[in-house]
């Protein structure tokens, strides 16, 4: 009779997370998630392909829930600073959560044809809620710069040295 595991999904992904914060991409290993998780690597492997899909499962749940977040503050913030500043700070609980990994996975051969797959869908999320910020402030007009500056979002966002308080500047000039 096979062994019935309730929540055995849920438990790989709790547990991958966990390691994933612990110990980066690097230290997350099917067979070490396996016992982690007190299953066979093969069972592991009925779930997801490998290492990339996990992360890629745990990243994108991440970022539905910020998204979330993210659309609360455009349409609750006074002015177009704010809401950018709000924004911003939903990202950056993201990146400071995720910039590890994506140093390390970087560095992988595969990593630029995901970051090309992806980048283009992830930019115009966020563009839909610069939009939010830009009709909550009544700044309609702006709203064909949303891509653009998505874009520099994104960019602030996986670059370290390229700080969210640029933003703010740029936004603060674009809108007096």
């Amino acid at each position: 009779m096979p062994k019935i595991l309730p929540n055995i999904k849920e438990t790989i992904l709790k547990n991958a997370d966990a390691r994933l914060k612990a110990e980066g991409y690097e230290g997350l290993k099917m067979r070490a998630l396996a016992k982690d998780c007190n299953i066979a690597v093969g069972t592991l492997y009925n779930y997801f392909d490998g290492v990339d899909s996990i992360i890629a499962e745990i990243t994108m749940a991440d970022w539905r829930k910020m998204l979330s977040d993210m659309e609360r503050a455009a349409t609750g913030c006074e002015d177009l600073t704010t809401g950018m500043r709000e924004l911003c700070k939903c990202l950056q609980g993201f990146a400071e959560k995720y910039r590890p990994v994506w140093n390390q996975y970087s560095n992988k051969s595969t990593a630029g044809s995901y970051i090309g797959k992806y980048h283009g869908f992830i930019r115009a999320q966020l563009a839909e809620r610069i939009e939010l910020v830009l009709e909550t402030c009544k700044k309609e007009s702006m709203k064909p710069l949303s891509a653009v500056l998505a874009e520099t979002v994104l960019a602030c966002l996986v670059h370290e040295d390229m700080g969210f308080e640029q933003i703010e500047l740029l936004v603060s000039h674009l809108a007096p």
